[in-house]
């Protein structure tokens, strides 16, 4: 399962990074399960789940796991500091500060 993150787009279009190869595949979040490896690689690793780039949540579901990565670790840090109420990283602040029972109160440069 792969969540494709803002920084994706710019990637793939050459506005973030220089590309580094010929094609750039977005996915820097996502979860799976490995289905094989190659030569001299360690077999007992197939059927193990991975995360990609920042997630983990080894018991959560691939849907969390792909989820999770930038916007909402990215999120997690600025909680205590400060962080406006838009955007992917803005909407995650929003939902975690939500669920530990906090009152938000978030700003735009824009009307709604």
């Amino acid at each position: 399962m792969s969540g494709v993150n803002p920084t994706d787009g710019q990637v793939r279009s050459g506005a973030a990074d220089p590309k580094h190869f010929s094609e750039a595949t977005p996915h820097l979040d996502g979860a799976s399960t490995i289905d094989a490896v190659g030569e001299g690689i360690d077999q007992s690793r197939v059927g193990r789940r991975v995360r990609l780039f920042m997630a983990s949540a080894d018991e959560a579901g691939f849907d969390v796991g792909a989820s999770l990565g930038v916007p909402a670790l990215t999120a997690h840090r600025p909680l205590a500091v400060a962080a406006g109420g838009t955007g992917a990283i803005g909407h995650a602040v929003i939902q975690l500060a939500r669920r530990v029972g906090t009152i938000v109160i978030g700003a735009i440069s824009v009307p709604a």
